[in-house]
C-alpha cells in the first residue's frame, strides 16, 4: 500500500486564503482599523484552518479507497466529527487565553452561554465538512493521475520488450527447438541433461516473455533448470539453499525475478572452491521472500548499470504498489520481496 504524501504547500496557501476572508469580514464589521486584533483574527484563522487541514490530511494518509462506497461514507463521518472535536477544543483552548478570538465574525465574544459554544461546534464541523471533501478529491484526482502514469509506463515497457523481441535475430523458440533436437543427437547422459535443463530454461523464457506474473512454484522450478546449468558449471563454487513452504508457492512474483538476483549475486560477489557464494532462498514471517547471499564482493568489480535490481523495484511498483527491501551490511546482501497472494 503506498501512502500519499500531506501536501503542506496547498494546507498553507487554503488556510491563508480563510484568513485573508476572515481579514475582509473582520474590517469591514470595524469602526476603526485596531492592528492588534486584526493580527489577532488572521494569524487564529490561519492556525485554525491548518489544524484543520494537517488532522484531515494524517486521517486520509492512508486510506486509498477510491469509491466513495457505504464504508468509505462511515469513514467520512467518522473523520468529520473527529476533526471538528479537535478543532473546537483547539478553539476553546485559544479561548481561555484570549475571549477577543474570533474567526470570520464576532459573535464569540457577542454571544454568550451555551449557544455560543453550539455556535463554535457548528462552527467546526461545517470547516471539518468543507476540508475533508476537499482532501479527499484531491486524493481522488491525484490517485487517478498515477493510476494512468502507471498504465502508460506499463505499456511502454511493454512496447520496449516487444521491440526487443524483434530485434533478436534467433527467436528464443528456434533456439529451444535447437536444444531439444541437440539432445537426442548425444548419447552422453550428461550432456542430455544440460541441454535438457537448458531447454526449460528457454521453454520459461519463452512462455512468460510477455506475461507481467507467475506463480512461485513455476518460478522455483525455473530456478532449478537454471541452478544445474550454474552448479554444472561453478560446482562447489556457489552453494544454493531454497527453503519454501509449500502452501506459499500460490504466492505470485513477476517472471524471472529470481534468476536476476541469483545473476546479480554471481557478477558481484566472489565465488570460488575455497570462498563458495552461498544463497539462501526462504519465506520470512509470510510477508517477505527473501534472496540473500554471504557479501564478498569482487575486487575488480565489473561495470553494472543497476538495471537488474531497478527492473525488479519498477515491476514490483508498478504491478503491485509495492516495494521491495535492501538490506546491505559487511556480512550479507538481502533483498526482501514482498509476498503477493494472488
Amino acid at each position: 500500500m503506498q501512502f500519499q504524501k500531506i501536501d503542506w504547500k496547498l494546507g498553507a496557501l487554503s488556510s491563508i486564503l480563510f484568513s485573508m476572508i476572515a481579514f475582509s469580514l473582520f474590517l469591514i464589521r470595524m469602526d476603526e482599523i485596531r492592528w492588534n486584533d486584526t493580527l489577532l483574527v488572521v494569524t487564529f484563522t490561519f492556525l485554525y484552518c491548518f489544524l484543520c487541514w494537517l488532522i484531515h490530511s494524517s486521517l486520509l494518509k492512508r486510506n486509498n479507497q477510491l469509491k466513495f462506497d457505504n464504508k468509505q461514507k462511515r469513514y467520512a463521518a467518522l473523520s468529520i466529527m473527529a476533526a471538528g472535536f479537535l478543532i473546537f477544543g483547539f478553539d476553546l483552548i485559544c479561548g481561555f487565553f484570549s475571549d477577543r478570538i474570533i474567526l470570520f465574525n464576532q459573535f464569540s465574544y457577542q454571544i454568550h452561554g451555551p449557544k455560543k459554544y453550539f455556535g463554535m461546534l457548528l462552527r467546526a464541523e461545517l470547516l471539518s465538512c468543507l476540508y475533508y471533501f476537499i482532501l479527499y478529491y484531491t486524493h481522488i484526482l491525484r490517485e487517478k493521475q498515477q493510476h494512468a502514469i502507471e498504465i502508460a509506463k506499463l505499456k511502454q515497457a511493454q512496447l520496449e520488450a516487444n521491440l526487443s523481441s524483434l530485434k533478436e535475430q534467433l527467436s528464443p523458440h528456434f533456439l529451444f527447438n535447437t536444444l531439444s533436437t541437440l539432445s537426442t543427437l548425444t548419447r552422453e547422459e550428461n550432456v542430455k541433461n544440460y541441454v535438457s535443463e537448458l531447454a526449460s530454461v528457454y521453454q520459461y523464457v519463452v512462455l512468460y516473455e510477455k506475461k507481467n506474473k507467475a506463480s512461485l512454484k513455476e518460478e522455483l522450478k525455473f530456478i532449478e533448470s537454471y541452478l544445474y546449468i550454474l552448479k554444472t558449471r561453478m560446482e562447489n563454487a556457489i552453494m544454493i539453499c531454497i527453503n519454501v513452504d509449500e502452501n506459499m508457492k500460490k504466492t505470485v512474483l513477476p517472471p524471472l525475478t529470481l534468476q536476476l538476483l541469483i545473476e546479480n549475486a554471481i557478477k558481484h560477489n566472489i565465488a570460488s572452491m575455497a570462498r563458495p557464494l552461498k544463497i539462501d532462498i526462504y519465506i520470512k514471517d509470510e510477508e517477505f521472500l527473501v534472496v540473500s547471499n554471504n557479501f564478498q564482493p569482487k575486487i575488480s568489480v565489473q561495470h553494472s548499470t543497476g538495471i537488474g535490481l531497478d527492473n525488479i523495484m519498477q515491476r514490483y511498483n508498478l504491478l503491485f504498489s509495492r516495494d521491495i527491501h535492501i538490506i546491505n551490511n559487511a556480512n550479507e546482501f538481502t533483498v526482501m520481496l514482498p509476498i503477493i497472494r494472488p
